[in-house]
């Protein structure tokens, strides 16, 4: 049987990731061949299976109040705000994540990333966080998984 630590699966696994090319092709024309030196292939078998084990301990060193949800290969970060302490408690867990990520080279930051604020409040907090040294843009509703949600969960 071989195990999960048995060398000559780490080292299959390793072959497979490591030192790829790749390259995009629409209709007859191709982009040039790149070397990646290492990724898990979109679309292949084990791919989600890999990429949810490389991300399996991105929650490991924030608080015990935040939260973070992972699906295939998005995640959110999330607390309960309920003074300006927590504000300051989410965004030092959020540059725990960028470290993680440029620990293990996988980027977190594009401009898929916003922020968005749930509250009843007439006068909520007023919030701005970083990530990776750049604002993150305040939204007022997000598509997640096919839904629509807004700051009033309506």
């Amino acid at each position: 049987m071989v195990g999960v630590r048995d060398p000559a699966l780490l080292e299959w696994l390793r072959s497979y990731l490591a030192n790829r090319r790749h390259r995009t092709v629409i209709d007859r024309f191709a982009s040039d061949w790149r070397y990646i030196p290492l990724f898990v292939p979109q679309g292949s078998i084990i791919g989600p299976l890999v990429f949810l084990i490389s991300i399996n301990n991105i929650a490991d060193d924030i608080s015990t109040n935040t939260s973070i949800p992972l699906y295939a290969d998005d995640a959110k970060c999330y607390m309960k705000l309920l003074d300006p302490a927590d504000q300051a408690v989410l965004q030092s867990d959020l540059n725990t994540i960028v470290n993680w990520s440029e620990l293990w080279g996988v980027s977190c930051y594009d401009c898929k990333c916003k922020h968005l604020s749930f509250t009843k409040k007439q006068k909520p907090l007023k919030t701005t966080y970083l990530l990776a040294g750049n604002v993150l843009s305040n939204s007022a509703c997000e598509k997640d998984l096919g839904v629509l949600v807004n700051s009033k969960l309506s």
